[in-house]
């Protein structure tokens, strides 16, 4: 809901369906510009290894090659994730980790703070800069 209060298209948590067979479930997607994203939310006790990132990733594979992917995990990633993450090639995920998403949540910069990471990963093939280490 916070790209929505910023003014981002937002499309709610729904299902794929192939008849009564549900072949994807998707948490959201946002529109912003020129980017389209799927997003993938995670809420665990302990920090997300890659598999969501490879579901996450098999759904892109099902998309046109500009849809990228946000993954948001309250409780981190791990090394295996990120170095995953990072080697992943094309790079179409970008990682949010939950303190990034309260910074971003109350200064009101999702919207800017997805595109800082979208250019950081266009510029540098790096998936996870942190925006709030980064003042955006």
């Amino acid at each position: 809901r916070a790209f929505e209060v910023e003014k981002a298209t937002v499309v709610y948590p729904y299902e794929v369906r192939d008849g009564r067979l549900t072949i994807e479930q998707i948490d959201g997607v946002v529109y912003l510009d020129h980017l389209t994203c799927l997003l993938e939310s995670k809420d665990q006790g302990k920090p997300l290894d890659h598999d969501p990132l490879a579901d996450l990733r098999d759904q892109l594979q099902r998309r046109p090659p500009s849809v990228i992917g946000c993954c948001a995990s309250a409780s981190g990633f791990t090394l295996n994730a990120r170095k995953r993450a990072v080697l992943a090639a094309p790079q179409r995920i970008l990682l949010w980790e939950a303190t990034e998403i309260e910074y971003a949540l109350t200064k009101g910069r999702m919207c800017r703070g997805l595109h800082a990471k979208y250019r950081h990963c266009v510029e540098r093939a790096m998936p996870d800069f942190n925006i709030e280490a980064a003042k955006i």
